[in-house]
């Protein structure tokens, strides 16, 4: 009751303030920065590294724990992850999100150019900052029964790619992983 009576006895005041609070609520929707998604910024850099048909277990052996040893001595790396595919392997170093990612990204690929002859013949090596505005939102991996790697990767290359681009609410589609069928989409 006390504070029905209070509104009542002071309703100029508060449509006053409010009216107050409407304008200037207003006013700072115009200066607020609009977007679907937040603008994301990881200290990360990522090493792809693919080399055809390998299994899974020499792509770690020959390929992946080689790379994971060396990007771990690269100044300002935190943490190191690794992950191995058939053809393919992923080395994720985390860095100090104080430091200029850019800079952590020349490091790596410093790196990378001194101990990339002792990889086997044939690996191809990507070093990337993780952005997840161009990372894709959705992937699929692409699988003929009775067609090798190589021809799987050319039909989703050169058949399947060209059709998905030019599709309504698909921004891009890449083939994210050369040596197999995959395609994402942003």
């Amino acid at each position: 009751m006390k504070f029905a009576n209070f509104a009542m006895q002071h309703a100029r005041g508060i449509l006053f303030t409010l009216g107050v609070l409407v304008v200037l609520g207003l006013a700072c929707v115009g200066s607020l920065p609009m977007s679907i998604y937040p603008k994301v910024a990881f200290a990360r850099v990522v090493v792809v590294a693919q080399n055809g048909e390998m299994t899974p277990s020499q792509v770690q052996q020959n390929i992946t724990r080689p790379i994971e040893q060396v990007v771990s001595t690269v100044i300002g790396a935190q943490l190191v992850q690794a992950n191995s595919a058939q053809g393919s392997g992923q080395v994720s170093v985390t860095f100090d999100p104080k430091i200029d990612v850019n800079l952590d990204l020349q490091r790596v690929n410093a790196a990378l150019s001194q101990m990339s002859a002792s990889l086997p013949p044939g690996t191809d090596l990507i070093a990337q900052i993780v952005n997840p505005n161009i990372f894709p939102v959705l992937g699929y991996v692409v699988t003929i029964p009775g067609k090798t790697l190589t021809e799987t990767r050319n039909i989703s290359e050169y058949q399947l790619r060209p059709m998905l681009t030019g599709l309504s609410g698909i921004a891009q589609a890449n083939s994210r992983r050369p040596h197999q069928g995959v395609l994402g989409f942003g």
